[in-house]
């Protein structure tokens, strides 16, 4: 098949294509024209049984409300009870003749009804389609209309029902009770049919048949004259279009192809040109020709230089292929990563020198060895088994960190990045892995995150507070000391300032001072104020400091705190016992005896003297000192030179007070 479709000549084949579409348009046209055609004609003929039915239902209508009522009311005064004349008292049967003398004088194949459910009439009863109809209507008071093209005697019809008659007040005495009716009716229709009928009742349907034969024979005949005319137009375009075919295409097709037969069959006609055709696709492509015609003339000419040209650059290609070739195993045996192939079952194929020297193992040693049995922790082996299958599968590793054992049985850790390898199908035969030695890296990393640990360990449990600040001042991390001395959260501190929560505002240009002084350098303690949360201010002693990066950029603050607030107590009470006790020692000595002060010197003497032990006793109780250490500051005042001089103003003041 595939050989008849290559030999089967370009002209039959554009021929038979163009001729089939043509074909395919023509028949497309004319069934759209013809559906076309027959839905015009549906829609003439639902238009006119519109004006039918709408005639019918006026004839109706004017019998019901305005002849008959007329008629009974002239005719009560000599109609009797029993009297009836369908001629005038029935609007079905008046329109059931009025029909038939239209059918006489216009036999135009219309059938007009009323129909109804036990009709009277036989001529008026319902059939299937219709009595369906009738059902629809009073179940659905809004159904008024239904129309459908059906087949009856196998002549197509449109056959239109729309709601008619509805049984009103003035119509039960005919059609309520058969004892209530007229007994001329009963004479004339007998009393079994359309009686028991009730207001509101839909009693009746007009139908309507339109005959559409002759309307489709119309569509057909067109549809017929039309597929001729098509026939003949396609017939005369297609005759056209093969002759431009044949003129502007197919002809120089041919001359470019018997040109290239006399070039393969003999050389001499290399270099040949042919004419160019009309149309620029053609023209492009017979000089194209032409210059292919051109270039094998000259390469046949030129044939022996051009293969010792060309076998030239093959030698130079072949020399750069083995220098690349050569440089690629140098670079490979000298890389200092591991460059490792294994296959689908993750035995060992190939690996670089690299791996000999951190493993202690040769390739000769390993060659077609399970990689995981051998150079794995037992405990690592399965794990990574696992991992090797996905691996070979649809996900590849990438920047993995596993150990490896080596021969001493020492570990190293190895960071591993692989691709599948697979051959001219696509289909897997192995991996790639490429390793890097971060056995050290990893070593550095674990020290550097254990003295972080300890450093952050150890400001935790700083009895002193410790912040941090960012280059601008901005509180990023703090202690629990911290936090316990001031009263705020970790959560509250960090990401504020400056100014900072713990700052008093009274304090801002002291604290703003200390501040910039740790910006310049000056790296000394300094007394502060702090306050806590609760506003109680408090003296701290702060120790700046700062980090620099690389270029000498200040990319954080930090700075010990020390609480002085117990030390500042202690000063300052110590500062008023000294106070007190100096007091003490001038009022002692202002009543010490002469005789106790000759003894002043010897402080043994003193110690022992009774009327100084009395003293000091009566003083300490009068101040609320204990005796030991009243006279142990008396002692010390002596001590730090409580001497003549003193002593001797201390004795001209007491004279002077008591005027001895």
């Amino acid at each position: 098949m595939s050989n008849t479709r290559r030999n089967i000549r370009l002209g039959i084949f554009l021929n038979i294509g163009i001729g089939i579409v043509f074909l395919i348009a023509a028949v497309i046209a004319v069934i759209s024209v013809n559906d076309g055609m027959r839905r015009q004609a549906l829609m003439e003929a639902e238009s006119k049984a519109r004006i039918i039915l709408d005639r019918n239902l006026a004839t109706h209508t004017y019998f019901t409300k305005i002849m008959k009522p007329k008629i009974f009311k002239w005719t009560e005064s000599f109609r009797t009870k029993d009297y009836f004349d369908p001629t005038w008292m029935s609007s079905t049967f008046a329109i059931r003749e009025i029909e038939k003398y239209f059918k006489a004088s216009n036999p135009s194949g219309y059938f007009f009804k009323d129909a109804a459910l036990d009709a009277r009439s036989p001529e008026n009863e319902a059939e299937g389609y219709e009595r369906l109809f009738l059902e629809k209507i009073n179940a659905d008071k809004k159904l008024e209309t239904e129309s459908s093209v059906r087949r009856i005697d196998g002549e197509p019809f449109l056959v239109v029902l729309r709601r008619g008659e509805v049984m009103e007040a003035s119509c039960l005495k005919c059609h309520a009770n058969p004892k209530d009716a007229p007994k001329g009716l009963i004479d004339f229709y007998g009393s079994e049919r359309s009686f028991n009928r009730k207001v509101g009742d839909a009693v009746s349907a007009v139908s309507l048949r339109i005959p559409l034969a002759e309307a489709y024979a119309g569509a057909d005949i067109f549809s017929l004259r039309l597929s001729i005319l098509l026939f003949v137009v396609l017939a005369g375009l297609f005759t056209t279009q093969y002759l431009f075919y044949r003129r502007y295409l197919l002809k120089p097709l041919h001359v470019m192809q018997e040109k290239a037969t006399q070039i393969t069959a003999h050389d001499e006609h290399l270099g040949e040109q042919i004419p160019q055709p009309l149309g620029r696709e053609l023209g492009q492509l017979a000089t194209a020709f032409n210059e292919m015609s051109v270039k094998l003339r000259h390469d046949r000419d030129h044939l022996e230089e051009l293969v010792e040209k060309r076998t030239a650059e093959l030698k130079l290609a072949n020399e750069r292929l083995r220098r690349e070739r050569d440089f690629s195993k140098s670079l490979i045996n000298t890389a200092q990563v591991i460059l490792l192939v294994l296959d689908t079952e993750g035995r060992i194929v190939n690996f670089n020198p690299y791996l000999e020297e951190i493993s202690g193992y040769t390739l000769g040693e390993v060659e077609g060895r399970d990689w995981f049995s051998i150079f794995l922790p037992e405990s690592d082996r399965q794990r990574v088994r696992e991992f090797f299958l996905k691996a070979v599968g649809t996900f590849q590793s990438k920047g993995k960190v596993d150990p490896i054992l080596t021969k001493d049985g020492r570990l190293r850790e190895i960071e591993w990045y692989d691709k599948t390898l697979k051959d001219t199908e696509g289909r897997v035969i192995g991996l790639l892995a490429i390793g890097h030695d971060v056995t050290e890296r990893k070593r550095a990393e674990e020290t550097l995150r254990e003295s972080k640990e300890f450093v952050e360990n150890l400001i935790a449990s700083m009895q002193d507070g410790f912040s941090v600040l960012d280059s601008d001042g901005v509180q990023i991390d703090v202690n629990a000391a911290f936090c316990q001395m001031t009263g705020f959260s970790r959560e509250e501190l960090i990401g504020v300032g400056p100014p900072h929560l713990y700052w008093p505002p009274e304090a801002y240009e002291e604290i703003e001072k200390g501040f910039q002084k740790t910006l310049r350098g000056e790296f000394s303690d300094v007394e502060l104020t702090f306050m806590r949360k609760n506003g109680e201010r408090f003296p701290v002693i702060v120790s700046p400091s700062w980090v620099k990066d690389k270029q000498g950029n200040v990319t954080n603050y930090f700075a010990t705190v020390k609480d002085i607030t117990e030390r500042k107590r202690a000063e300052e009470e110590k500062r008023r016992l000294e106070e007190r006790s100096r007091k003490v020692v001038e009022d002692i000595f202002r009543f010490i005896p002469e005789g106790v002060l000759v003894f002043s010197r010897k402080m043994e003497l003193l110690r022992q003297n009774q009327a100084f032990r009395e003293l000091v006793s009566g003083y300490a109780r009068r101040l609320g000192f204990a005796e030991d250490e009243l006279e142990n500051l008396i002692i010390d005042k002596i001590k730090a030179g409580m001497g003549d001089k003193n002593i001797k103003e201390i004795r001209i003041s007491r004279k002077h007070e008591t005027g001895k």
